[in-house]
């Protein structure tokens, strides 16, 4: 309405200048808003997606700690020596399959040089 009135160099100069720089800005500002709404919009989903995945392993957790063990999962313990040497003895944990032998296990999971004994402690 205004343009319609207003028919001289400063409204040529403000139809021009300033309402085509206001119309720049806006049509930035809504590309902005749309890149952030979707960036949002994915944000979510992730956030979704994690719960859905907290959800699953607190049901996995509780279904375990109403079974008590991990099936067929042990715990086991190794006693023997850090160094060849035999001067620094020790005991190390470890965890196991059932079957699994547990001097060939504890070679692999402990840090002792030489291994006396090592045997199945209890279910997981």
């Amino acid at each position: 309405m205004a343009f319609d009135v207003w028919n001289d160099k400063q409204a040529d100069a403000f139809k021009n200048g300033s309402m085509l720089q206001m119309q720049t800005l806006y049509r930035t500002y809504i590309s902005d808003m749309r890149q952030i709404s979707n960036e949002l919009s994915m944000l979510q989903r992730q956030i979704k997606e994690e719960l859905d995945e907290i959800n699953q392993l607190e049901r996995e957790i509780g279904d375990i700690k109403r079974e008590g063990t991990i099936n067929h999962c042990y715990s086991a313990v190794a006693d023997g020596f850090y160094d060849v040497k035999r001067e620094h003895s020790g005991t190390e944990w470890f965890a196991m399959r059932g079957g699994e032998d547990a001097e060939e296990v504890a070679y692999e999971r402990c840090d002792l040089a030489i291994i006396t004994e090592a045997h199945l402690s209890n279910s997981l």
